[in-house]
């Protein structure tokens, strides 16, 4: 059609920022208790994010003192910070490789969500759990995996 055909050539000389891959419908945006147990054992039970959240502590101490700066923790701030945005980010080459191997992580070929980078066709989802990104991610883990052998035992 017309429209299309203007639409795609406006998109050429779009800024980069602009321009989007395809993107998984929101309903079709999740991710699989597996893939967060494989980022947990990587980067959580590794020791890994920990020690990256020692050093930026470390680093800030004045301003965390001064509230400034908030304290990182092993949560999804800090895995946000230290694992999702470099994983989910063009080039995004700070992490580990065997860590990344270890996470099932692929390399991302443009700006995505983490349920983007980890199912890119989408995955249907069969459950929707909210959570406060400051609680501690391996109490997250452990209420998930509860939750998952009760409703695996009741059906």
């Amino acid at each position: 059609s017309e429209f299309k055909s203007l639409l795609l050539s406006m998109l050429k000389t779009a800024p980069d920022g602009i321009r989007r891959h395809r993107a998984i419908p929101y309903s079709r945006r999740g991710v699989k208790l597996s893939q967060l147990q494989d980022m947990n054992a990587a980067f959580v039970e590794s020791a890994w994010l920990e020690t990256r959240c020692e050093e930026i502590n470390r680093d800030n101490e004045v301003a965390i003192k001064n509230g400034t700066f908030i304290k990182q923790g092993i949560n999804l701030y800090s895995l946000d910070l230290f694992v999702i945005r470099p994983a989910t980010s063009p080039g995004g080459n700070t992490l580990p490789k065997d860590l990344k191997s270890r996470a099932k992580l692929p390399a991302a070929t443009h700006h995505c969500s983490y349920s983007e980078l980890v199912n890119p066709q989408g995955v249907s989802v069969d459950y929707f759990v909210s959570h406060w990104w400051g609680h501690p991610f391996p109490d997250t883990m452990q209420a998930l995996r509860r939750w998952s052998q009760a409703s695996l035992a009741n059906s």
